[in-house]
């Protein structure tokens, strides 16, 4: 119905687990990557868990999908685990395609996945096994499952099992009578709901996948959004959902704190009968005398009255008389508490910029020690164990299959290993201070500083990078020198990687035969390594811009919108007589150099004039600053006074 109205191709909003709409979240990439990673060891369980509606399914497909595109291994998915021992067999032999006779004896489907798994490793295959929904196993699957992963060579088993269910599936593996099964769990994860900034950012996102490319959801609904869905992503599809509809019927262009509300009643059902009857009449609209005073007898009935307050009064004009004076106090009450409310609601929204100018200052000052980025850096990749010492840190690691490395150069050169790193830069006092650069694009960046993701532009990180950065990065299967000795695995990444250094696919992958050596030495030749045709350290890390890892820096969705014009709206709904409504933009006034640079870090201070002073929202909500008596003549205040004459005007008026 409101498609065309917001010029969206499709429904941005829909609750099916479509991959096109897939957000990455920190953690849903984090998930995705542990997934990724456990399927690419032999055997044992993975277990997946989370929150009813945070995306476990949408994880589970996009994982379908890039499996069936590398086409490197069998897979079988249940999506409804909810049946028999013969059932669940039957289902798996479907799923993996193997050929079964309908009424077959559990014997009998035994072997036969038996069979399979061993000629499929023959053929150099693994086999996976994902079931959605696990914790509606029942002990008695859980086991079977457990027994078909005894399938086994003498070095490797053959079945690998990720377990996908709601946070009663990890209670169940803590059971006694379940602890031959928890033993052989070998990776673990817990997804947890979308932060503030992150459920912005995936409306956005949805939003944008589905055509519309403005900013069409103000601060003050997302903050509801926020609110009660509590960052779970299929609460937040139903209530947009409704809001884009309850916008459309308001024939309004943007979605505001309004018409949000208005869909979390309609979707909660909290919605009244009685404030729905109030709101009606707090609107202002007249309506004919006999249905006001219909009305009015319902309000009063609710309002604690009763029938014997009616039946007492035999007067007709009295009583009359009386429902009119307790309608009109109503709706003065009415429209009161709606003032402060709105007064509230924006006092809130202000607050927040200030709050996320106060944790940005603080995290900065609290990021001067380069050793706390690297622990960061290092827990990104699963060393929890770090001790922020490069040194030691980096011989820990080699025995896990990775090398350090520390540089120095321009933020280009350091896109091109496509690896996160520590880097250093200048705060807006030329302060240095150490983040953990984890995305990057051509527009944006994303930086873990203390323990909190910032998503910045890129030109700020270009302009305040010092230079010098450290990173780590994974060798093929582990293997410093890839060779014919090397395992198969390590062969594979270096061909992938040749692949993509030369951008071709005729070659046949055949081991390390003598088109590989040649290959090398040709490689080594242009990159002026020495041509001894084997990938040594020096051709791998030459090769790095052309690895695929598990934490790659490219993403291409990081934050396509601004805040900008937000922001701007609410500082402008504090601006009394500027005549501008709440969602038309203000002009910025000139700042000095360290508030551009904030403001282009955080993407969140604006400076606005109401026609006699310029207000600017500081840094530091005790901050007071001068501007300059040229450009205005008045004092800068914080958001605090801001909002204190904000609440007289909207009380006076």
């Amino acid at each position: 119905m409101y498609k065309k109205f917001f010029g969206l191709s499709e429904a941005p909003f829909s609750i099916s687990p479509n991959p096109k709409f897939f957000y990455l979240s920190r953690h849903h990439r984090e998930a995705l990557s542990m997934l990724k990673h456990g399927t690419q060891e032999s055997g044992g369980f993975i277990l997946f868990t989370g929150e009813v509606g945070t995306g476990k399914t949408v994880i589970l497909r996009t994982m379908m999908q890039q499996i069936q595109e590398e086409n490197e291994l069998e897979l079988a998915v249940i999506f409804n685990p909810a049946l028999s021992l013969i059932e669940l067999l039957e289902t798996i032999c479907h799923e993996f395609g193997i050929p079964f006779a309908e009424g077959s004896s559990k014997r009998v489907l035994l072997q036969n996945i038996s069979d399979f798994l061993t000629e499929n490793y023959r053929k150099g295959r693994r086999a996976l096994l994902m079931i959605d929904e696990a914790q509606h196993l029942s002990d008695e699957l859980i086991e079977q499952v457990r027994l078909l992963t005894n399938v086994e060579t003498d070095n490797t088993k053959l079945l690998q099992v990720i377990l996908v269910g709601q946070p009663e599936l990890q209670d169940k593996f803590r059971q006694v009578h379940m602890r031959q099964i928890a033993q052989r769990i070998t990776a673990r994860f817990h997804l947890l709901p979308l932060s503030l900034y992150e459920v912005d950012s995936y409306v956005r996102f949805r939003m944008q996948s589905a055509g519309c490319l403005q900013v069409i959801f103000t601060q003050g609904a997302i903050r509801e959004l926020y609110r009660i869905s509590g960052g779970i992503p299929r609460i937040i599809n139903v209530c947009c959902d409704r809001a884009l509809l309850a916008a459309y019927v308001d024939n309004s262009h943007f979605i505001e704190r309004k018409h949000m509300l208005q869909a979390i009643h309609e979707v909660m059902g909290t919605k009244s009968f009685i404030s729905t009857v109030k709101e009606y009449l707090a609107s202002g609209q007249l309506l004919n005398y006999w249905f006001r005073l219909s009305a009015g007898v319902i309000l009063a009935a609710a309002a604690g009255l009763g029938a014997g307050y009616l039946l007492c009064h035999h007067n007709g004009a009295e009583l009359k008389t009386e429902l009119i004076r307790r309608l009109k106090a109503d709706d003065e009450i009415i429209r009161y508490r709606e003032a402060i409310r709105d007064i509230n609601g924006r006092r809130a929204e202000q607050e927040s910029i200030i709050r996320e100018q106060t944790r940005y200052g603080t995290d900065v000052l609290n990021s001067s020690f380069e050793e706390d980025s690297w622990k960061k850096l290092l827990r990104e990749w699963g060393f929890a164990d770090a001790s922020g010492n490069f040194d030691s840190d980096c011989a820990y690691i080699r025995n896990a299959g990775f090398r350090c490395f520390a540089g120095n150069g321009s933020l280009t050169e350091l896109e091109k290993y496509n690896v996160p790193a520590v880097i250093s830069l200048l705060d807006g006092k030329l302060r240095p201070f150490h983040a953990v650069l984890l995305k990057l694009n051509d527009n944006y960046a994303s930086l873990l500083i203390n323990n909190r993701e910032w998503i910045v532009k890129r030109d700020f990180v270009n302009e305040s990078m010092e230079g010098d950065f450290r990173l780590i990065w994974p060798l093929p299967a582990g293997e410093e020198t890839v060779s014919r000795k090397s395992g198969s695995e390590a062969q594979m990444k270096l061909y992938e990687m040749l692949n993509r250094y030369e951008d071709t696919d005729t070659y046949a992958f055949n081991g390390y035969d003598k088109t590989m050596a040649n290959r090398v030495k040709k490689v080594q030749q242009s990159l002026g390594i020495k041509a001894d045709g084997y990938a040594g350290i020096d051709t791998l890390w030459a090769l790095l811009p052309y690895t695929e890892t598990d934490h790659p820096l490219y993403e291409e969705y990081i934050a396509s919108a601004e805040y900008e014009a937000n922001i701007r709206s609410m500082v402008d709904s504090y601006n009394g007589g500027s005549g501008q409504s709440e969602n038309t933009s203000p002009e910025v006034t000139d700042t000095d150099d360290e508030d551009k640079l904030f403001h282009d870090a955080v993407m969140s201070e604006q400076s606005v004039s109401d026609g006699s002073s310029t207000v600017k929202i500081t840094k530091d909500p005790g901050d007071r600053e001068k501007t300059d008596a040229s450009d205005t003549g008045a004092e800068a205040i914080t958001v605090g006074d801001l909002l204190e004459s904000g609440a007289e005007q909207e009380a006076e008026k």
